[in-house]
């Protein structure tokens, strides 16, 4: 524990320039994740400010936000495992809820980042719905034990991914579902296998990353001769800087490709949104009607101005749910930004100044490629 305080000052006008507040509760992870940077720069050991001090940087926001006393306030807790310690977790969340109950006509929409083992934990799931957490950044990266094995992400692998998403779900709390693919034991198959677990369950917020050999993973691949790149700016989780161990390099670009495209689809947007909001329980932030309908009005005019005549069928198709205030014009709005992002990122397979089409490094283990060449050029 810390006495450290962050010290907010602002004006009451000043909360409008933002859609977004961000603060920090803890610094550190108890897991081992082979991938993760998380342990290696801020370490294992969970540290946390006290209760008190939380609660006094959230209390200005409390006092002087506008949005937040009108439509409501996203603010998202930064933590990359603000569940490592149960315990203290809890009295976080407390706090919270106290400092809710003080502020009645204040709506705060939390967000934050934790492991799946808070679905087994009834109290916390509780005091999420009671201190306004309705979004929570789970690292799921896998499907098959064995893969999660080879990760060191052992915390994973004694829970029903689906049964976890629909716990959540039953406490108002949507899941963005963090997928990493490029394994070295994983197939093309693996990108089919991620698409049917975002469709069954409908996830709002599936998150993706292609794998990003980092410290001793990137020191291992590189004397091994697998790395294609040192230009750090691919290493974003979006383009693929390595050669896998069971697929070609350009079939790890191209199944991420397709993938983000399948899930982005208008039409599997409206089935997930209406599966998770409108018949799911998840919480959204809800708009008061009149500028609910200001918000459908002004997308379909901008749609149609832009001749995106799909995304305007796409806000139709949705119109009855949000007429009735079933589902909110900002998780539409947000859908249609990430439908952008699939269209964009179709372009990152040229963006790669080296060759993908290369084998995979199965079966010539103890051979140079031509990305190994090219890499130690």
């Amino acid at each position: 524990m810390t006495s450290i305080e962050h010290r907010i000052v602002t004006g009451r006008w000043q909360w409008l320039r933002y859609g977004q507040m961000t603060i920090q509760a803890s610094r550190g992870c108890p897991f081992h994740c082979n991938f993760c940077s998380i342990i290696t720069m801020l370490g294992n050991k969970m540290r946390y400010k006290t209760p008190e001090a939380i609660t006094k940087e959230l209390e200005p926001i409390y006092q002087r936000d506008l949005l937040g006393r009108t439509v409501g306030r996203l603010i998202f807790l930064v933590d990359d495992n603000i569940y490592g310690n149960p315990k203290e977790f809890k009295r976080v969340l407390k706090a919270i809820v106290k400092l809710n109950q003080r502020y009645p006509n204040f709506k705060p929409y939390f967000g934050s980042q934790l492991t799946i083992n808070i679905t087994k934990d009834k109290e916390a799931l509780e005091l999420l719905r009671e201190a306004g957490l309705n979004t929570v950044v789970v690292g799921l990266e896998s499907l098959d034990p064995k893969v999660l094995r080879s990760y060191e992400k052992h915390h994973n692998i004694a829970f029903d991914y689906d049964e976890a998403v629909h716990t959540l779900r039953s406490y108002g709390i949507e899941i963005v579902s963090s997928f990493i693919f490029g394994q070295d034991l994983e197939t093309r198959a693996v990108f089919d296998a991620a698409f049917r677990f975002f469709e069954r369950n409908h996830t709002v917020y599936p998150y993706f990353n292609i794998f990003v050999p980092n410290h001793s993973q990137w020191e291992q691949y590189y004397n091994q001769g697998r790395i294609l790149t040192k230009e750090w700016r691919l290493y974003d989780a979006q383009h693929t800087v390595f050669i896998p161990m069971k697929m070609r390099p350009i079939e790890l670009q191209q199944g991420f490709i397709e993938l983000v495209n399948r899930v982005f689809d208008y039409k599997n947007i409206k089935g997930r949104l209406v599966g998770a909001f409108v018949n799911g329980g998840s919480k959204q932030m809800m708009l008061p009607y009149p500028l609910q309908m200001s918000f459908y009005l002004k997308t379909l005019a901008a749609l149609a101005w832009k001749r995106d005549w799909e995304g305007y069928r796409f806000v139709m198709d949705l119109r009855p749910y949000i007429l009735k205030n079933q589902l909110s014009m900002l998780s539409v709005m947000f859908q249609i930004d990430q439908h952008d992002f699939a269209l964009k990122n179709r372009a990152a397979l040229a963006e790669h100044p080296y060759d993908l089409a290369i084998p995979a490094w199965e079966g010539r283990r103890h051979t140079r490629s031509r990305a190994a060449e090219y890499a130690s050029a």
